[in-house]
């Protein structure tokens, strides 16, 4: 019986040293995506907003500077907020075809919308916020 239980611990450790490694290899795959290209996180948002409005503004600002910090301040990542309500604001919003609140991850010509995680996660739920934004980044 005791000979069943070491084997079956083995077995345990040596799956989680398995998924461990994995992780770490995703998260490199991720760092080396965003080095090769530009990326810009844009938030598009009206001069009044909802808590919830800035919680995306901030929490997506929080996750670039923490998680890609070389890349942020050598301007391989950006992250730019437009105020719909003014007038300089008004190229931008025509170029992605913007008309309210938006959160687009922008890699080259391709767009990842993530308006709605935004306002699903980032004032309730930052953790998964941050996850589905680090997700976009890698991806694109």
């Amino acid at each position: 019986m005791n000979r069943y239980f070491g084997i079956l611990w083995i077995y345990i450790l040596v799956l989680v040293a398995a998924s461990c490694n994995a992780q770490t290899k995703e998260d490199e795959k991720v760092q080396e995506q965003v080095a090769n290209e530009e990326v810009s996180v844009t938030y598009f948002h009206f001069t009044r907003r909802c808590a919830t409005c800035m919680a995306i503004e901030s929490e997506s600002l929080k996750l670039i500077e923490s998680l890609y910090p070389d890349h942020y301040n050598a301007g391989k990542i950006t992250f730019l907020s437009y105020n719909l309500d003014e007038s300089d604001s008004e190229i931008a919003a025509k170029k992605y075809k913007i008309s309210g609140q938006s959160l687009l991850v922008i890699k080259g010509g391709n767009i990842k919308d993530l308006t709605k995680e935004g306002f699903m996660y980032a004032r309730t739920n930052p953790a998964k916020f941050h996850s589905e934004l680090e997700k976009a980044i890698g991806k694109l």
